[in-house]
């Protein structure tokens, strides 16, 4: 039990190590729409509020204007107290970048930099690395509970649960996102919590030996654990609209719930204490589309920011393609 965990220790440690090397290999705004995901923040933290979406209209966040703001809240709040964070000389494209072109050897970023991206860290320099140490956290958060998923699972596997957490912490993608500036280390790190409290909470009966002690126990019997699935579901949506996807696993949830108990009013009460969660914390964010863009999830908008426009209407021949 304690080998796990230390293993687990070494583990985190390693990945923030090579996390670390990947946020000072990569240029600033280098990383995947980090740009633009920094560009949502910069409108926040300078007190102008939440985009607004205007196709055709040249902006530093583009289509990430389009995202649910809680990573960018939380962002803002983190570098509001940097000078010069505000600062639009650091948009400063690079007219030949090659971006994107496999094998290139010249011009392969998309920016131009300077000297001021080096250390000391200063303004937008400093902004955006703190950003990303903050999404380095997050990413530990997920591997984490990656482990933790796979010791409520299977927890008389030794091994597997270490495995499972690198399995995590080692995919090069993750990593790369993790040391940047990106909303999707806020959603992979509730959608995993909100996963292991649905694995903790089904399996609560059989072995309560299984929760571990930062999690209080109080908050998965049933009187509360609706509450606290409603509450992550909702920041979860509230961060990437991906987390929509959590929707018909929480119901299908519900459902064991109701058919193991053979209870279907108590699957609906708790079901009804979810939604009331989501919608609470979510519904303006919805409205505020509607009002906006006569849409509640955006997403036109943004794939018409993003420059990509149907021609005719979606079959499944090219759903398939896609």
């Amino acid at each position: 039990h304690m080998k796990s965990y230390t293993l687990l220790h070494l583990l985190l440690i390693l990945f923030i190590g090579i996390a670390f090397v990947f946020d000072q290999s990569t240029p600033t705004f280098e990383a995947s729409d980090e740009a633009w995901h920094y560009g949502v923040v910069r409108e926040i933290a300078a007190g102008r509020g939440l985009p607004v979406q205007r196709v055709g209209e040249l902006t530093t966040y583009r289509q990430e204007g389009s995202q649910p703001p809680l990573y960018y809240y939380i962002g803002a709040a983190l570098i509001s107290w940097i000078d010069d964070y505000d600062s639009l000389s650091r948009y400063s494209y690079n007219p030949f970048g090659q971006v994107g072109v496999p094998g290139t050897t010249e011009n392969v970023n998309m920016f131009r930099h300077t000297s001021l991206e080096e250390f000391p860290l200063t303004g937008v320099t400093l902004a955006v690395h703190i950003l990303r140490w903050f999404s380095i956290l997050l990413g530990c958060g997920t591997v984490s509970l990656t482990f933790f998923v796979a010791k409520a699972l299977f927890p008389e596997k030794g091994n597997l649960p270490i495995l499972a957490a690198s399995l995590t912490a080692f995919n090069p993608m993750f990593i790369f996102i993790s040391a940047s500036v990106n909303n999707d280390n806020g959603v992979w790190f509730l959608a995993s919590l909100i996963i292991y409290i649905l694995v903790l909470t089904v399996s609560l009966e059989d072995n309560v030996s299984l929760i571990p002690l930062w999690l209080p126990r109080k908050l998965l019997q049933r009187q509360f654990a609706p509450w606290l699935l409603g509450v992550l579901l909702g920041l979860a949506i509230l961060t990437k609209l991906s987390a929509l996807l959590l929707i018909p696993v929480v119901a299908t949830y519900l459902m064991w719930r109701a058919q193991h108990y053979g209870n279907w009013y108590q699957a609906f009460r708790e079901g009804s204490i979810i939604t009331l969660c989501v919608f609470v914390l979510t519904s303006w964010w919805f409205y505020r589309n509607w009002i906006l863009y006569d849409e509640l999830l955006g997403t036109t908008t943004m794939a018409e920011i993003y420059g990509f426009v149907r021609t005719g209407p979606p079959t499944w021949e090219g759903f398939i393609l896609e």
